[in-house]
């Protein structure tokens, strides 16, 4: 897709930007081959713009009139839907997903910053619109949202209505460009290795959608740095639809796709952005350590030598672990020290965002994987634990992002035992071998190792990363199983929701594209009310250490006085969760039907939302996050 921009990183704000000639002949092929397949596939390195195509060519959205977005996490929707809107105009862009309201100031420069509630409001504070229907112009929405818009019905349907309407998101993505961003972030956050499951899911996911829009005459879009071409090459052998190709990336590489997909529209990165390619070689060394990342960190803080560390960990307690030995050490030399994961609050987490964007500041900032895509983040080092070459590619990513101009990058991959098992536990892979042919990698290369542009061939992580895929055709078998589910939903007639909710729960289990539903547990941040969204196997944790309290939240607001109330049921926490666990939307949307039953003499068309599950008391940590220290 556009990625063309800013392809490939240069001396700009996003990225080395390409000659003026280059871009337009990337930004035309994109146009191109829209134009020639209902299904396209845009790859292309990380930092090179995909994410933001039609906010840097208007004329594109112009063209197909809209476009639905589609992202992984809530957080990147966010991030996202303020860059769009400030680029696009708020009129143009809305966003669904279970975020209540995403706020935003133009700066300086016309940048715009994402505003929290603890942020003083003004005159000069813009929203994006909350559009459950995805109506605007352009719609950025959540893998979750998305699916169940398509298959049941938009949220507030699901949860109020007797009978939902499907049709209206269905037509809607038939007429949209729908752009399909980095699925492979829906890996689980789990104490088990599921990815296999998770795997199939999505990719039958992408399947399913890719046949609905083809079929209703619309656009598919998947764009990501990452893919390998036997996952293009099973979708289109599921669906029966050929995909066009747009792939910037060395020969060696267009050799590899062209073999497994065809024939691929191809633009070599080495033409295109040789200069910028060695200089990013020139600039960067990649190391291999048996140390544990925080060992590492404290002797960069010692030593003083860089500004800005990125340290990435695979699980949220590893994070903390890091967090907590180096912030000391790396504060008395001057570092501001940060940490980020998933089981951080909305407002706690953009607070950390907004600090990582401060100027002029030594920061060593602690993250699990939700820095992997979508934030424009740029960094010096990286300390990481060993990982799949997708997710390492990805926070590689952040290194050296926006411009080169002297400075010196340094990647550094921990295999110690306690990153290959947190790997192992994670992904599901074999992380030693991952380890071992990284430093056989590393050693060949002695160091000088290529992150983002696949060349040289020799020297390249993209030599493991596309290496043939093993057992495609199981997951095959898997993906089109998944896909056969989908459709038979689609295509089945029910008499009312009700019906068509218990086939989905017992086909999906309240999931079309993960393996587990989250549960959102109420949290106090500084003061304020916020929600963490937690892994289950981690809430029936908190539940049976009673770290819950017996208390489900719900909001209701009557739609037509607009007065609003706040209710809290008595519920055991365990047994709600387990519930939760196998019929998500039936147990949610049993809980709105009692509260609308307790209010119909108070109010004349009441809108509950559940909250969540209230936590006892000091269970969250304002500093760390829900974090139990035990699990890692």
């Amino acid at each position: 897709m556009l990625a063309a921009i800013q392809v490939l990183c240069g001396k700009g704000r996003v990225s080395m930007s390409l000659p003026l000639d280059a871009r337009r002949e990337v930004q035309d092929a994109f146009e191109r081959i829209l134009e020639e397949s209902s299904f396209s596939v845009f790859v292309a390195p990380t930092g090179s713009g995909k994410s933001r195509v039609f906010a840097h060519r208007r004329s594109l959205l112009e063209e197909y009139g809209k476009v639905v977005h589609v992202l992984p996490l809530r957080s990147l929707v966010e991030d996202l839907a303020v860059d769009l809107a400030c680029r696009l105009g708020s009129d143009v862009v809305g966003y669904q997903a279970g975020i209540r309201e995403i706020s935003y100031v133009v700066e300086g420069g016309g940048r715009c910053r994402v505003l929290s509630p603890l942020e003083a409001r003004g005159s000069n504070v813009k929203v994006v619109d909350h559009d459950e229907y995805m109506l605007h112009p352009y719609t950025v929405t959540t893998y979750d949202s998305y699916s169940l818009s398509l298959l049941l019905s938009p949220l507030p349907e699901i949860m109020l209505s007797w009978y939902g309407h499907p049709d209206m998101s269905i037509a809607v993505a038939g007429l949209s460009l729908n752009m399909l961003d980095e699925v492979h972030l829906l890996a689980p956050d789990t104490v088990d290795g599921v990815e296999g499951v998770e795997r199939a899911k999505a990719w039958g996911f992408v399947a399913s959608v890719v046949k609905l829009v083809e079929l209703l005459g619309g656009r598919v879009v998947y764009a990501t740095a990452t893919i390998q071409p036997e996952l293009v090459r099973l979708v289109q052998d599921v669906v029966k639809v050929r995909p066009k190709v747009l792939l910037v990336a060395s020969k060696w590489v267009h050799e590899r796709y062209s073999r497994v997909v065809g024939d691929v529209d191809w633009h070599d990165v080495g033409e295109l952005a040789g200069d910028v390619v060695e200089e990013y070689l020139d600039s960067l060394e990649t190391r291999v350590d048996v140390r544990e990342p925080y060992e590492v960190v404290l002797e960069l803080c010692r030593l003083e030598e860089s500004s800005k560390i990125l340290s990435v960990l695979n699980t949220v307690g590893r994070a903390v672990q890091v967090y907590n030995a180096v912030k000391r050490v790396c504060r008395e030399h001057g570092y501001q020290v940060l940490l980020v994961h998933g089981r951080m609050s909305r407002l706690h987490r953009a607070h950390i965002v907004s600090k990582i964007f401060e100027d002029n500041r030594r920061i060593v900032l602690v993250a699990t994987q939700v820095v992997e895509a979508g934030l424009d983040l740029d960094f010096d080092v990286l300390v990481t634990d060993v990982a799949p070459l997708d997710s390492l590619v990805q926070r590689t990513g952040r290194i050296l992002r926006h411009r080169v101009n002297g400075r010196k990058g340094l990647v550094i991959v921990s295999v110690s035992e306690n990153a290959i098992s947190s790997c192992e536990t994670v992904y599901g892979v074999d992380c030693r071998k991952v380890a071992s042919e990284l430093r056989e990698l590393v050693g060949e290369c002695r160091g000088r190792v290529d992150w983002r542009f696949s060349c040289p061939e020799k020297c390249t992580a993209y030599r493991l990363l596309l290496k043939p895929v093993e057992s495609v055709d199981r997951l095959r078998e898997n993906v089109a199983k998944h896909y056969r589910n989908v459709f038979e939903l689609l295509y089945t007639q029910y008499a009312d929701l009700e019906n068509r909710i218990k086939v989905f729960e017992e086909r999906f289990r309240g999931s079309v594209v993960r393996d587990a539903v989250r549960v959102p547990l109420l949290v106090v941040w500084r003061g304020l009310r916020d929600v963490v969204e937690a892994p289950l196997w981690l809430t029936k944790k908190l539940a049976g250490s009673r770290a819950i309290a017996d208390r489900l939240v719900v909001e209701v607001i009557d739609v037509d006085s607009g007065e609003s109330l706040e209710m809290q049921l008595h519920c055991n926490p365990t047994a709600f969760v387990e519930s939760l666990e196998e019929r998500p939307l039936s147990t949610l949307k049993a809980v709105v039907k009692k509260v609308k039953s307790r209010l119909e003499s108070r109010f004349s068309k009441p809108y509950p939302r559940v909250v969540g599950l209230k936590l006892g008391e000091n269970v969250y940590d304002g500093e760390l996050g829900l974090v139990q220290t035990t699990v890692i």
